[in-house]
Order: structure tokens, then sequence, then C-alpha cells
């Protein structure tokens, strides 16, 4: 029974290292300062999924992992969505009636026709009452493509500011402020920046990038990097009118805003980056093994541990974070967008870095176990060719607007006013 604990450990510690590269879209490869990560750097990307299939049906009928990783000790309940983390109820603050509208109308926008935003009936289980809030505030427009891209007008959905911001920030000639949700995730990822950054008078957009979250899918006929580079510059010239905006993301949504700002300079004038991925490359394909890899991606056990291993503070990693981070899995063509995703090859950032020219806000969490900021702030510092401003965010792990997200937004609009 011990031996069969202790290599149930090893193999979730690989499974967690190979998690932490798939969450950034990269190829597998193992930092040498960590001993933990020897045995993932020679596994295919296609090995390492067979091995967290098998490990899964391993531990399914409810054990429990005891492991160490460093000095702290974890214990992972392998169990059924509805008895996960009992004991790490949500907040009574962020609760909400659990009602839900499945369907919402866009209550404010530019010019475009106000149109429908179908939902996920799964909407209905999330308890937290900022997610409810954003997505009855979700809206939809079309946006034309090259076609390429897609063979008729996709629909895009995304968070936008309230009339009343909107109407201000035009009076003001603000530029426009977008920010990009990370790796297969939706704009509610920032459900509790939004608040934040209005109560602070900022108007600010979250657009769902092309094949997450719950835009359209149907007549898309590309989802790589070109494709969402084609769709967010689409959103910029038909949407935010062609005015040079503050643009941001946290993980994965920093480094597609890093190759926005590389591709389209004139577009952007600020950055903003949140724990952004800067250094990996590529995204592992998933080959034969695709379709079983994406239906994976999207199970509730490997959205668990990548719930475990965004916060610091593992009490917010709750069975109702997880409804949300993956609400956007249950919309038609997800699965599709995504494999079609992976197997384009991802995105390629390394060499773009260092053309970025303008000024940029660097965040990061301290307690940041995906993307460690030792390691990689240095390097942004240093190849970032504009001004860095580098605020370093305490008690947060990689995602700091869930966590801290009233520090996250003082930052921000104190960056946006000494830059204005």
């Amino acid at each position: 029974m011990v031996l069969r604990a202790v290599r149930a450990a090893e193999g979730l510690t690989e499974q967690r290292q190979w998690l932490s590269r798939l969450l950034q879209a990269q190829p597998l490869a193992s930092r040498a300062s960590r001993a933990t990560s020897r045995a993932t750097s020679c596994l295919r990307p296609t090995r390492s999924l067979i091995a967290v299939v098998l490990s899964l049906l391993a531990v399914s009928r409810g054990d429990f992992l005891c492991f160490v990783q460093g000095a702290q000790r974890q214990v992972w309940p392998w169990q059924s969505p509805g008895n996960w983390h009992k004991q790490n109820r949500l907040p009574d603050n962020l609760r909400g009636s659990g009602a839900s509208r499945r369907t919402v109308r866009a209550w404010s926008g530019g010019d475009q026709e106000r149109l429908q935003v179908r939902m996920p009936d799964a909407l209905i289980e999330i308890q937290e009452a900022l997610a409810q809030e954003a997505a009855a505030r979700y809206q939809r427009l079309e946006l034309q493509l090259p076609e390429v891209f897609s063979d008729r007008p996709v629909g895009a959905t995304f968070l936008g500011p309230s009339p009343a911001l909107a109407t201000a920030a035009a009076a003001k000639e603000q530029p426009p402020i977008l920010l990009l949700h990370g790796f297969d995730s939706s704009a509610l990822e920032f459900r509790r920046l939004l608040p934040e950054l209005e109560d602070r008078g900022v108007a600010v957009h979250f657009l769902d990038l092309l094949g997450w979250g719950f835009g359209d899918t149907e007549g898309v006929l590309d989802f790589s990097p070109a494709a969402k580079r084609a769709h967010l510059y689409a959103f910029w010239q038909q949407h935010l009118g062609s005015r040079p905006m503050v643009l941001g993301g946290a993980s994965l949504g920093g480094g597609i805003a890093i190759d926005f700002a590389a591709a389209h300079p004139e577009a952007v004038e600020r950055l903003v980056l949140i724990d952004a991925q800067g250094f990996i490359d590529g995204a592992p394909s998933l080959g034969p093994l695709g379709g079983l890899g994406i239906k994976l991606l999207g199970s509730w056990p490997l959205r668990s541990i990548a719930n475990q291993m965004a916060y610091y503070d593992k009490a917010l990693a709750t069975d109702d974070a997880i409804r949300i981070g993956r609400l956007h899995v249950e919309t038609e063509g997800w699965e599709a967008a995504s494999l079609n995703y992976l197997n384009s090859g991802g995105y390629t950032l390394s060499p773009l870095v260092s053309r970025v020219r303008v000024p940029t806000l660097l965040l990061w969490g301290e307690k940041d176990e995906i993307l460690d900021g030792t390691e990689v702030v240095p390097r942004f510092l240093e190849e970032l060719q504009g001004p860095v401003r580098l605020e370093w965010i305490p008690e947060s792990g990689h995602v700091p607007h869930l966590e801290q997200p009233q520090r996250t937004a003082e930052l921000i609009k104190d960056f946006l006013q000494s830059s204005s």
C-alpha cells in the first residue's frame, strides 16, 4: 500500500509538471533547477497524456493521494464534483442565488447591433455572484475576418464597460483598454477585476479569444495564433475604432498581447502583463490521441489540478471556481477548436518580447507555482525595450486578478494615470 502511494505521488508530480506546461500551451521541457521535472523532460506529450489518463483511472475510486512538494504536504481528494472541497465553501460575499440567465442580452456597447449571448445550461450551477453578474453583462457582435480564417461573419463575445464609463472615457478621449484571458479560458476569468476597475473609473473590455470563451466557432476554418491575431485585430478595428489601445492579458493572454503588439505596433500604446507567458514556445500537438486529449483537457480532475496550482490561497480553489473555469467547455465546437489550436503549433513568443517598445506594467504574483517569477521576470526586464514598471503582488499565485483583484486594479489604475 505504501509503495502504491509512493508511485501514485510520483505520477501526480509528473502530471503537475505536464499540466503546468499544457496550461502555458508549450512543448514539454524540464527545468534543470527542479528535480521533480527530471522524468517529465524525456516524455513526449502523448506519453504524458497516457500517464495522466491511467493515473486518473487508478485513483478514481475516491482515494486520497498524499505527496510532498518541498516542505508542504498536500491532500488531494479524488471524488465526484458534488463532494469536492466541502471544507472550502465559497465565501459568503462571493455567493449568489444560483439562478442564471442562460440567454442574456447585451446591455451596452458601440454602434453594433446588440445580440443575444447563448450561455451553457451549466451556468445555473454557478454560485459566485460576481460570475453571474459578469455572465449577465456578456455582449456579442459580429466581426468580419479574412476569408482564409472564416467563410462568414464570426460572433465575438466580450465584457464591456458600463454605458456611463464608456461615455465618460469617450468624452475624455481616453484610449480603449482591452484585457485578454489565459489559455483555454473566458472573460469570466476577470469577473472579480471588472467591478474593481469600474469602481476606480476605468472603462475596460475583456474579449473572449477565438475558439475559447463563448464566441462562434461555426464557419471558422482556423483557430491558430494567426487566426486569433486576426480576430483580435478585427475587434480592435471594428469595435474599438482603430484607436491605439492599452492591451494586456493574463498568462497566455499576456503572451498573445505581446504577439499582437509585435505584429501591430500601431494598435498598441501600452501593455499590461499579468504573470504573462513570454518565453515558452509552441503547443503540445496531441497527434492521434487528440480526441482523448481534448476530453481530458476539459475534464473535472484535470481542471481541479490546474485550479489548485493557480491559487496561492487554496481555499479559493473551490468547486465553483472549477465550474466557472470550465463553463466554456460546454459550448458547441469547443473540442474541435481546441484541437485545431494545439495541433497548429501554438505561439512562438521568445523572439517577440524584444520587439515590444511601449511602456509596460508587469504584474507578478509572488507565489506563482506555474510561472516562477524569479526565473521569468528578470528576462522580461532585460528584453522589453520600453520602460517597464514591475509590481510584485504578495499572497498571490498565478492569478492575482482573481486572488488580489483590489490590488491588481489599483496598480492598473495608477499605471494608466502615470503614463497618460
